[in-house]
């Protein structure tokens, strides 16, 4: 006879969250499914409700929005590059890992370059200020 291992935490994994977020993203596939076969917020909120999920229509939105995020994020590449001579032929070495979006700083940089109104260049000779 085998005694399952950590039957405490087996027995939390058939329990509800305790967060709504994470009750959301535990059913995070149904409600995809149903956004997708073209049920309103509403709809699947009243449902979830049913359900005993107390949630409201703007937090379930920002839950969803939330999730759609963290999904859709592009997962980090690794490119590797061939051994170094001496080393041998079949070893790979890591060359660096980069996101496929490109650059993130690309927002920061956009952002500190464009003015936010009047910008004083100092560029006055102090005699030609009186």
């Amino acid at each position: 006879m085998t005694e399952t291992l950590l039957p405490n935490l087996r027995k939390l994994l058939s329990e509800r969250p305790i967060t709504k977020m994470a009750q959301i993203q535990a059913a995070w596939p149904e409600i995809r499914q149903a956004i997708q076969a073209g049920h309103t917020l509403k709809t699947i909120c009243e449902r979830l409700r049913a359900d005993g999920v107390d949630i409201q229509d703007n937090r379930l939105s920002e839950y969803i929005g939330r999730l759609r995020r963290r999904h859709s994020r592009p997962a980090a590449h690794v490119e590797s590059a061939p051994s170094q001579a001496g080393k041998g032929g079949a070893e790979l070495s890591l060359v660096g890992v980069r996101q496929i979006a490109g650059d993130v700083t690309a927002n920061l940089r956009g952002r500190l370059d464009r003015s936010s109104g009047f910008v004083y260049g100092g560029t006055g000779k102090k005699e030609d200020l009186v």
